[in-house]
């Protein structure tokens, strides 16, 4: 193995941007929240949620209820900035 092909071999291309318009400096995060499994023990839940938090700065969202299920399915998005 040649010493170029050696340094070549852990490269990665980085996802596609195209179509992406970004300012310098400014950062969005998505977060889906998709669903949970088995929560609430025998018991159950009588109303399922999820609250995603970020610190910096600070933000919150929360997802729809979901009514008397012990795995709830959620399929919600939330936009951080």
């Amino acid at each position: 193995m040649l010493h170029s092909d050696r340094q070549n071999m852990y490269t990665s291309t980085p996802n596609s941007t195209a179509g992406c318009v970004q300012l310098l400096g400014e950062k969005r995060l998505l977060v889906k929240i998709v669903s949970a499994k088995d929560i609430g023990g025998k018991t159950g839940c009588v109303a399922p949620y999820c609250v995603v938090e970020m610190d910096e700065p600070p933000q919150k969202n929360q997802t729809g209820f979901k009514k008397d299920t012990t795995s709830p399915q959620w399929e919600e998005h939330f936009l951080f900035d």
